[in-house]
């Protein structure tokens, strides 16, 4: 009847924000790979295995992608719509740009994590982490912490590519 396809449609999105939520996975399981300890973590899994808590991560952090871009003036846009108004897509962002989507990121981490009632700690298990503190903060953690941010968000124009999309920046 009239509403047959709301199904179909729903899963056109979902299916939408799992597509950038698969490659920003993918991403974090990257840089794993270079981490000594990786096959240890319960994210350290494929997708498809992949326990629902972090596909929902994951969704969540794609979901962001534009919020951060509006936050530094750029938007991302259909890579045909940009080549027909002579707009070429950003490779890269400028080192400041970085560090504010980075620390948006974090930020946005952060707030899952304690509304998913994570806590202050070092206790995995019992959802207890070290880094949920500020931006600021990390640095007296793990002087290293920041660079998996900053490198989440300087591969935002790689993960939108694979979405047929580039940033473009507000005119």
């Amino acid at each position: 009847g009239k509403y047959s396809d709301i199904g179909g449609s729903e899963r056109l999105f979902r299916h939408k924000l799992d597509q950038l939520a698969m490659v920003n996975h993918a991403q974090f399981i990257a840089h794993r790979k270079a981490d000594e300890t990786f096959g240890t973590g319960e994210a350290d899994q494929p997708w498809d295995l992949l326990d629902p808590k972090y596909k929902n991560s994951n969704r969540q952090a794609a979901d962001h992608i534009e919020v951060k871009l509006r936050a530094i003036g750029c938007q991302a846009v259909k890579k045909q719509d940009a080549e027909a108004q002579h707009q070429p897509g950003l490779i890269a962002f400028e080192a400041d740009e970085i560090e504010i989507m980075a620390m948006m990121e974090h930020e946005r981490w952060v707030a899952e994590r304690l509304l998913g009632g994570w806590m202050p700690g070092t206790d995995k298990p019992r959802r207890r982490s070290p880094f949920l503190v500020s931006w600021e903060k990390l640095d007296e953690i793990d002087v290293n912490i920041k660079s998996y941010d900053r490198g989440s968000v300087q591969e935002i124009p790689e993960i939108l590519a694979r979405d047929g999309k580039v940033v473009v920046r507000e005119t």
